[in-house]
């Protein structure tokens, strides 16, 4: 909500700071405080801090050029605008006032149609720039709200009209990491429902970290399993790499998480991460009146089916051969045996990753 516009008038002339004052309330909606010496004024700026303050050179024992040097040195008042009145306006007193920050001059004795149109036209823009900052903090508490359920990148190109809300996307080269956390269904079977819900979310948040630190998208969260991208929506440099970094960190946060598992989890957690690479969908699916932002193509069918094989090995990383040929150099892997992936009639090539080497 935006309040009126405070104004603090301080003019050693009692009768001019009166009429001053009656002028200001009888034709504005402005909260009017008023002040006739330094000391006093400066306490009150400092305190109530006020949108605008109107202000005179000559006062006792502080000037209003003083003044207007204390409140440059306050933070909170950075947004306080001063109008000086002087009875001369000299080219040392605008050099200096305007250094300061001043906003404007009133020549006293003051002409009170100029200077009401004056005061009318800095409260107008005082209360835009207001109404604007609490549009943006609307905007951004919406935002941090919107961010916990879909990924940033996303919900940023949409605010900026980069997505348009309509049905359809693009084809892109993009990484797909599927993360599973294994025997999720003998745990739950086991403790309290919100035990599992505590243990997912404390083990979801460093993982959610770890992706977005690396340049990923958190396109899903399926039960125990998560669904990352690296170049969707939202291509980066290296997001092959990337997706092969964030990997290797989520095995390092995997090791230490179970270094400190709470006493209801009897046996370390185990988790697969399936990798692939290559063109995918990117858009919105559904209908005209429910849409979902997803992924579709090979890559991502790939990646969700090495998760599952890892169940069937003894590593927990699988890569397809594209992810494997463009980082040939900079990984460590050892070829599976197995070649053939249930539901693919072409055969995929398939690696398990056993270290990054380019760091």
């Amino acid at each position: 909500m935006i309040l009126d516009i405070k104004t603090l008038i301080v003019d050693q002339d009692q009768n001019h700071l009166k009429e001053l004052v009656e002028a200001i309330e009888s034709t504005t909606q402005a909260q009017v405080r008023a002040s006739n010496n330094g000391p006093e004024a400066l306490s009150t700026i400092i305190n109530w801090k006020p949108d605008i303050v109107i202000l005179d050179t000559e006062l006792k024992h502080i000037s209003g050029i003083h003044i207007v040097e204390e409140i440059n040195s306050f933070l909170d008042l950075i947004n306080t605008s001063v109008i000086l009145m002087a009875g001369e306006i000299d080219n040392d007193l605008r050099i200096k006032a305007f250094t300061n920050g001043v906003h404007d001059f009133f020549e006293k004795p003051v002409n009170k149609l100029e200077a009401l149109q004056k005061i009318h036209n800095l409260i107008s823009i005082k209360k835009a720039s207001a109404k604007l900052t609490e549009l943006n903090a609307k905007l951004e508490r919406e935002k941090s709200i919107l961010i916990k359920y879909f990924p940033k990148d996303l919900v940023t190109k949409i605010l900026n009209e980069e997505i348009t809300p309509n049905l359809g996307g693009e084809t892109l080269n993009a990484s797909i990491l599927f993360f599973d956390l294994q025997g999720s269904t003998t745990i739950a079977e086991s403790i309290a429902p919100d035990l599992f819900s505590n243990l997912l979310s404390e083990l979801f948040t460093g993982i959610m970290n770890i992706a977005f630190d690396n340049g990923g998208s958190v396109n899903k969260l399926i039960g125990d399993g998560m669904l990352i991208t690296f170049g969707c929506p939202v291509p980066k440099e290296n997001d092959v790499l990337n997706c092969i970094r964030c990997a290797v960190k989520i095995r390092e946060h995997m090791a230490i998480f179970n270094e400190s598992l709470p006493s209801y989890i009897n046996e370390p957690l185990r988790f697969g991460i399936g990798i692939g690479t290559g063109k995918i969908f990117a858009g919105n699916i559904g209908s005209h009146t429910h849409m979902e932002y997803t992924v579709l193509g090979d890559p991502v069918n790939v990646a969700a089916k090495l998760e599952s094989l890892s169940k069937l090995s003894d590593f927990d990383i699988l890569i397809d051969g594209k992810t494997h040929e463009l980082l040939e150099q900079d990984i460590k892997v050892k070829k599976m045996k197995f070649d053939q992936i249930e539901g693919k009639i072409q055969k995929v090539n398939t690696y398990a990753l056993i270290e990054l080497l380019a760091e």
